[in-house]
């Protein structure tokens, strides 16, 4: 014979059996939740990106350069410097565009949570960058399309596919360098001081390369003295000018992704410091 239950536990039975497994608290590990955020940051400034006026600046500086410097096929080497000096160009623009509307109101209504302000600037950063590395895959497809597939003669013979992507590790890593430099000079990122010591080393160092600039004549002999700190960021091209680049290009191009991962050592150390970017 069947025994009759309480009713407290039949209707507990009842709740559990007809219980929405998706009502459960959904536990999502910090890192995931950290990576949507970058990503979910990535993407709106990317979109706000394309659809300000900048986009149009930097297709408009791309199809200049390529006009004016390319009247006739470029060399390797000419096509690279002009690539090289207007990446580098159009890298720290977009990124001081980014940064200068960091912060907005227009940024606020994006995530319904904070954000920390880390990851806010790795997020303006690597959208720069990624711009940056745009501006020169346009110049590289306009290139290729003018003097390789429009062309009579079949265009010059080092604009492969090959070059193009060997001397992409040399754009990219001016890029990089840029962005890099321009973050930390924005005044979201850092201070006034930190700021101003960042412009006065790099004023010394353009100096450097002629001591005789210097406005101060009893401080030259000590200018002459000083090593250019900008110079490998110029001996950087021929890693991607020459087919065989020779131990300085290549020391150079160590230098520059040195001095960028050590920038962004230095905004990472600034951003951890710095009060969350949107509440």
């Amino acid at each position: 014979m069947a025994t009759n239950q309480p009713t407290s536990k039949v209707i507990s039975d009842l709740r559990r059996a007809t219980a929405d497994p998706f009502r459960a608290p959904l536990l999502i590990p910090a890192w995931w939740r950290g990576a949507s955020t970058f990503l979910t940051l990535l993407f709106f400034f990317l979109r706000d990106f394309v659809r300000s006026p900048w986009v149009w600046f930097n297709v408009a500086g791309v199809v200049l350069a390529h006009l004016f410097f390319f009247a006739n096929a470029p060399s390797r080497g000419s096509f690279f410097s002009v690539a090289y000096t207007t990446t580098l160009l159009l890298s720290a623009l977009t990124t001081a565009g980014i940064f200068s509307r960091a912060n907005h109101p227009h940024t606020y209504p994006i995530l319904a949570r904070r954000i920390s302000k880390t990851t806010f600037v790795a997020a303006g950063m690597f959208a720069s960058w990624i711009i940056g590395i745009l501006t020169y895959v346009l110049a590289a497809l306009l290139t290729a399309l003018r003097y390789k597939v429009l062309a009579s003669e079949g265009g010059p013979e080092w604009l492969t596919p090959g070059t193009l992507a060997l001397g992409s590790i040399t754009i990219a890593v001016a890029a990089l360098f840029a962005v890099a430099l321009m973050t930390l000079l924005s005044n979201f990122v850092a201070s006034f001081a930190v700021r101003m010591i960042t412009l006065a080393v790099m004023t010394i160092s353009v100096m450097a390369f002629d001591p005789r600039s210097f406005p101060v004549e009893n401080l030259r002999p000590v200018m002459a003295s000083i090593p250019p700190l900008f110079a490998p960021v110029i001996g950087a091209i021929q890693y991607a000018a020459t087919p065989e680049p020779d131990t300085v290009a290549r020391a150079s191009l160590l230098t520059v992704a040195a001095f960028a991962t050590t920038i962004i050592g230095i905004i990472w150390w600034l951003s951890a410091r710095g009060e969350v970017a949107v509440e």
